[in-house]
């Protein structure tokens, strides 16, 4: 796939509205255990709302020339305000179009994201429809595995490793750092998406989904990758550590 994730909608010229708006991979616990997401659907406008603790609103409606999208804005979020831009638009995207009716998600040719600080700081992002419905494949699989990982069934989870995707951070053990942090934390509870991502190297292109695990007493980041191009229900790289990137 040739085309950026993070790209302007499809024969639209959309003006970017960025006023440097500062982002980096910043893992906020304390913030995040402040405002637990409530358990709703796992799609959507009020399941975004939970997530970033955030004031969302949008809509289906006409933008640009003959185009139809689905605009949202997020804001009033220390949770927006704390985390990579480009990362949470393109979760807010994907969950957005999963949100949509049968008949809304056939018409519209993408969605627009709006994110503002609580500073008043403002980004948009657009994303076409062909490369959300692409993405949201994946992220079935980021749900699938996280709901595996939730119950335990490592072994299961890792009979589903991609043999041949060998990078050197998979050499962690991954379910003895689950037991590790469940001795310091408490009980894994559930976890929480917060951003996406398209990475291009020399073994090829994923979409890398990052989220938190939530023990009882803290968030803690994690990410699973799926190379795009691999049909199989199988992920390439799958790392629980502080600072991801």
């Amino acid at each position: 796939m040739a085309r950026l994730f993070y790209s302007k909608l499809k024969q639209l010229e959309v003006k970017k509205r960025i006023k440097t708006l500062l982002g980096l991979i910043i893992f906020p616990s304390v913030i995040l255990l402040a405002g637990c997401p409530k358990k709703l659907e796992n799609k959507g406008d009020k399941y975004i709302a939970s997530i970033y603790q955030a004031l969302v609103t949008g809509g289906v409606g006409p933008y640009g020339e003959g185009l139809t999208v689905y605009e949202i804005t997020v804001q009033q979020s220390l949770i927006i305000d704390s985390l990579m831009p480009k990362l949470t638009a393109s979760n807010i995207a994907v969950l957005a179009f999963e949100g949509l009716s049968d008949s809304d998600r056939f018409r519209v040719d993408g969605v627009v994201v709006n994110l503002r600080t609580t500073k008043g700081q403002t980004a948009t992002y657009s994303f076409n429809s062909e490369i959300l419905l692409q993405v949201s494949q994946k992220a079935e699989l980021y749900r699938k595995y996280s709901e595996m990982i939730l119950s335990g069934n490592f072994e299961k989870v890792k009979n589903y490793k991609d043999p041949g995707k060998n990078y050197p951070a998979y050499r962690e053990n991954w379910p003895d750092k689950i037991s590790e942090l469940q001795s310091l934390y408490g009980k894994l509870k559930g976890y929480v998406p917060f951003g996406i991502r398209e990475f291009t190297n020399h073994e090829g292109q994923e979409f890398q989904f990052f989220g938190y695990l939530q023990f009882e007493n803290r968030y803690f980041p994690y990410k699973i990758d799926f190379e795009v191009a691999n049909e199989q229900e199988q992920w390439s790289n799958l790392l629980i550590r502080e600072n991801l990137r």
